[in-house]
């Protein structure tokens, strides 16, 4: 019986795989290296990196260079990075922008990208202080505007150094005190004879005299309900001479020898005597017709009414409501029209049976007042609703 024949097996092309082979080899080596060449030695480019935190400059460097740069904002926080400015290669800019700081540039080996990490170490020195600068010379503008400044210095006015013909002036200031109650004057006139000048002295009894001539001056203090004091003093030009006044009938001049001593006595009222003077001195000086009383002058009320004591003043008309002194009426003008103020602010109506302007002196006590004033012509501060 014959034999089947049989077929030899084909051989394998090991030359063709061995080639095959070492082809996708090579690939993929030149795919690696390739990879490492796009972050170690891609093209030179140009880059304007300025000194700055880590963190936001890291990433300008991969927008400017297009490629990946592994960092953790952790890691690189705190750190400033230095100006790189020039063409290089992508991890030369790195190399210089984290010179003489902790971080340092690892590339992967296997993807090519760059990392950034901290090395531990100590701390970078400071970067040396900037050389300083040659002096500037004063450029024109500057100039003209400092001469400018002086000008408008220098021709400034100043304060009043003459008196009234001219010729070098100086200042006094001080306070008046009374001496019968140890308190200080309000609206005490002092005057220079000789001269147009006078103040009055402010609440708190202080007092300053502008423009007084240069040299030996007497100076005058009157204050209603005591006696008018004068002193010689010496003002010197363009100084402020300090010299507080005291009034009172333990001393009436400078002079020891025009002191005039009595036998002892006892005064009974000097609460009312002070409360009439200061009224007559208020009323004096008053800058409007107006008429100014002590609330002791009349002596005590029962009731405490105000009304009871108003109707004693001239121009004033009280209306009475079931026997008690409501409201007022002054110089023929209604009640409406009549403001009433305490201590300078205005008092609120209280009227219950209808909503006029009318102010009912029920609310006020005439124990509580110091004095009281009547204004007959108004001011430049009286209230618009003020016609009287």
């Amino acid at each position: 019986m014959p034999r089947p024949a049989v077929l030899p097996r084909p051989r394998r092309h090991a030359t063709g795989e061995f080639v095959v082979r070492w082809c996708l080899l090579a690939l993929l080596l030149v795919g690696h290296l390739g990879g490492l060449a796009r972050a170690d030695d891609a093209a030179r480019r140009r880059f304007d990196i300025p000194a700055g935190p880590a963190v936001a400059m890291l990433k300008r460097v991969a927008q400017q260079a297009g490629l990946e740069i592994v960092y953790s904002a952790a890691v690189v926080q705190g750190v400033e990075t230095q100006p790189v400015v020039g063409e290089f290669t992508p991890r030369e800019t790195l190399e210089r922008m984290v010179a003489n700081t902790p971080l340092r540039i690892f590339p992967d080996p296997r993807t090519g990208a760059l990392s950034v990490l901290r090395t531990p170490g100590p701390e970078p020195s400071s970067p040396p202080p900037p050389a300083k600068e040659p002096p500037r010379t004063m450029k024109p503008k500057n100039f003209l505007t400092a001469l400018t400044g002086w000008l408008v210095f220098a021709l400034a006015p100043a304060p009043a150094t003459k008196a009234a013909d001219g010729s070098p002036a100086g200042a006094v200031e001080g306070r008046v005190l009374n001496l019968h109650n140890g308190e200080y004057l309000e609206k005490a006139r002092l005057t220079v004879e000789g001269t147009s000048i006078e103040v009055f002295t402010d609440s708190s009894g202080q007092y300053r005299l502008l423009t007084v001539p240069a040299g030996v001056v007497k100076v005058r203090v009157f204050f209603t309900g005591l006696e008018p004091f004068t002193e010689t003093i010496t003002v010197v030009a363009w100084h402020t001479l300090h010299r507080d006044f005291e009034l009172g009938t333990a001393r009436s001049s400078s002079d020891p020898e025009s002191v005039v001593k009595l036998g002892e006595f006892v005064v009974g009222a000097s609460k009312e005597m002070d409360g009439a003077a200061l009224a007559i001195n208020e009323q004096r000086f008053a800058p409007n017709i107006s008429h100014v009383v002590s609330a002791g002058e009349f002596g005590v009320s029962a009731d405490g009414s105000v009304g009871e004591f108003l109707k004693f003043l001239p121009g004033i008309s009280v209306d009475y409501v079931g026997g008690t002194a409501n409201t007022i009426s002054m110089d023929g003008v209604p009640s409406n029209y009549v403001p009433v103020t305490v201590g300078g602010f205005d008092l609120a109506s209280t009227s219950s049976a209808s909503t006029s302007r009318s102010t009912e002196l029920l609310q006020v006590s005439i124990h509580n007042a110091a004095r009281l004033e009547v204004s007959h012509s108004p001011t430049s501060e009286s209230p618009a609703a003020a016609l009287a």
